[in-house]
């Protein structure tokens, strides 16, 4: 059954979001206390909920049928994640860091997103067994 285009409204915008965040200027003032590699933690958690809302309208379809689009679009944020960082570097005039840290940040984020949408569908999918089983 396909999806209709606004059930992936709020990946869509997330995406716009992502990208709004990595191409604004870096601010220059320093935090009033360092939390180290705080910045990474916020690239995994961007890129895992990028994963788990693509993956969220197909929350009451069985988890094999939809695993394979899942598993691609957390590719794809890998890639879109790293292509970002070189845009860092390379595509903006003014100051932005390039960090291959970040890269990997976001793809470890993207792969927490497939697996935890993954763990909500199976969820769904056991709690649409259950009640078909008990309440037939």
């Amino acid at each position: 059954m396909k999806k209709p285009l606004f059930a992936f409204l709020p990946f869509l915008l997330w995406i716009v979001v992502i990208f709004v965040l990595l191409i604004m200027p870096a601010r220059g003032n320093a935090p009033v206390f360092h939390i180290p590699h705080l910045d990474k933690l916020a690239h995994a958690f961007v890129f895992c909920v990028m994963v788990f809302l693509f993956g969220w309208p197909y929350r009451h379809q069985l988890f094999k049928r939809n695993s394979l689009k899942i598993f691609i679009v957390a590719l794809l944020a890998c890639v879109y994640g790293i292509a970002m960082e070189f845009v860092q570097k390379y595509a903006l005039t003014y100051p932005r860091s390039y960090d291959e840290w970040d890269m990997l940040a976001d793809c470890i984020g993207a792969f927490a997103g497939f697996f935890a949408i993954r763990k909500v569908i199976l969820y769904f999918n056991e709690r649409e067994v259950f009640k078909r089983e008990n309440f037939s």
